[in-house]
This record gives structure tokens, C-alpha cells and sequence, in this order.
């Protein structure tokens, strides 16, 4: 059996506006998020998965300007703002593959174990999946996979008019799948 295909699409269209700059571009320890969040990428694909960034229009990147292997940039649609944005950017690019992982580009601590642990378990339960903290039970609604099948559905979601990522996935039924607490850190504030 042919495993399964997937595409990892980095949500990094945020203004930014409570870390004084968008995050994708920033650099944080001396890495961008963005070349930070491609690297963990890296490590998670197989040969036939597939890259995209996700950013809005007007924001400016391009390969080059990355140290990290080839990607593609995709545009979030204009009828949308937010995260929604860019996971219906996403499940548009994602049409070909079996499995969407979408993560934010402002988790620094992630792991190729929790990007495996949620594309396996949207694998093995043909659900939606959506990373929680074990210690505090927040929901991380960027950092999520979702089967191919169940695409058309995020879509109806986002167009029908939902204008967070908790209504999309609350019409999935998702599932979520706990990590520690302290790996799924957003920087949100630029550090002193």
C-alpha cells in the first residue's frame, strides 16, 4: 500500500500586530519563523509531500529570500480574513493529497513527533485532528490535519460564512490529540 500523501501548509499570514511585525518575515533567536517552521517541515515529508505558505496578498516573500528548500506560496482569498484565510488557501492546494497538515508559522517548539502524531491519527481515524495541550486543554486550531474526503467540508464551511477556525472544525467533529503544553507555544510578544 502506497502511503499516504501530504500537504504541510505553514499559516503565516498574520499582521503580526501584538509581535510589532509579521512573524513570517521576523526573526526570532536568530531565525526567521518562517525558515524555523520550514525546517521542522522538512524533517516531517516524505518525497511526495508537497510544501505551501500561506500568506496574504501585499505581503511580500520569496523563495530566495529562505535558506529552506523549495516551497510554494499561496494567497489567502480576499473574501476572507485570518486563519480561515489560509486554511481555505490550503484545502484548495490540497485537492491532490491524501492527508492536509496546516501549522502555524509562530510555534518555534514544535516537533516532527507532533506533526507525525497528527497526520497518523487523521490517518488511522479519518477525522479532522486538532493538537490540544495536555496540561491546560487549549485547543491549537492552527495546528491540525484533515483527510482529503473531508475537504469539501472545510470549504462549505469557510464559504458558508465561518469566520473562525473553531466553527470550521466544530462542523468537522474534530478530534483532538494532546502534546505538552510547553511545545506548543505561540510567540506572540517580541521578546525583551
Amino acid at each position: 500500500m502506497t502511503p499516504p500523501t501530504a500537504l504541510w501548509a505553514i499559516l503565516a499570514g498574520g499582521l503580526g500586530t501584538r509581535y510589532g511585525e509579521p512573524k513570517y518575515s521576523a526573526v526570532y533567536h536568530g531565525i526567521r519563523f518562517l525558515d524555523r517552521a520550514l525546517g521542522i517541515v522538512m524533517e516531517s515529508c516524505a518525497t511526495a509531500d508537497r510544501i505551501v505558505v500561506c500568506l496574504r496578498d501585499g505581503q511580500e516573500w520569496s523563495a530566495e529570500a529562505s535558506t529552506m528548500p523549495p516551497y510554494e506560496v499561496v494567497r489567502d482569498g480576499p473574501a476572507r480574513q485570518g486563519p480561515v484565510a489560509g486554511l481555505l488557501a490550503a484545502t484548495t492546494a490540497a485537492k491532490e493529497h491524501d492527508i492536509l497538515v496546516t501549522l502555524p508559522v509562530d510555534m518555534p517548539l514544535l516537533s516532527v513527533e507532533i506533526l507525525h502524531g497528527l497526520k497518523l491519527q487523521a490517518v488511522a481515524s479519518r477525522r479532522a485532528v486538532v493538537a490540544t495541550s495536555a496540561q491546560s486543554g487549549d485547543i491549537h486550531w492552527t495546528l491540525s490535519a484533515i483527510p482529503r474526503h473531508l475537504l469539501p467540508e472545510v470549504e462549505r464551511s469557510a464559504n458558508g460564512g465561518a469566520t473562525s477556525l473553531r466553527r470550521v472544525f466544530t462542523e468537522l467533529d474534530f478530534v483532538g490529540v494532546p502534546f505538552d503544553d510547553s511545545l506548543l507555544a505561540n510567540i506572540n510578544h517580541r521578546p525583551l
